[in-house]
């Protein structure tokens, strides 16, 4: 599986409209790692350090949290095509566990990098 940005069909929805005029071979260093994920792993847990943006080239994932008696509470569903990590940019930190449901790839896309793009294209 090709996984450069420049020929992944998700990259509509992870480069920012704003950053249309930068060349994907440079959004592909702003693309940290594309990696595997195992039906059963976590990809992040509540709580880390919200460092990257995730994008779903194939497979899927569930939130959740665990209740205060110790069940598991599932909140959503993430599925080949999204783009995850939105609803940590306020807190800093993952808001939830997200596990995946079947083998998946993902791309980590750095924030820190994202808004340092954004930044150099701005001044421009």
């Amino acid at each position: 599986m090709v996984l450069e940005c420049k020929y992944c069909a998700v990259s509509r929805l992870c480069i920012p409209a704003a950053l249309d005029d930068v060349p994907k071979e440079v959004f592909n260093h702003t693309v940290h790692a594309k990696m595997q994920i195992e039906k059963g792993d976590l990809l992040f847990k509540k709580g880390d350090d919200f460092k990257y943006f995730y994008a779903i080239k194939s497979g899927s994932f569930k939130a959740s949290n665990l209740t205060e008696d110790g069940r598991e509470q599932i909140t959503s569903f993430f599925y080949a095509g999204e783009l995850i990590g939105f609803d940590a940019v306020s807190s800093d930190c993952c808001n939830s566990n997200l596990e995946a449901i079947e083998t998946a790839f993902v791309c980590l896309i750095s924030y820190e990098k994202l808004l340092e793009l954004s930044r150099q294209s701005f001044s421009l």
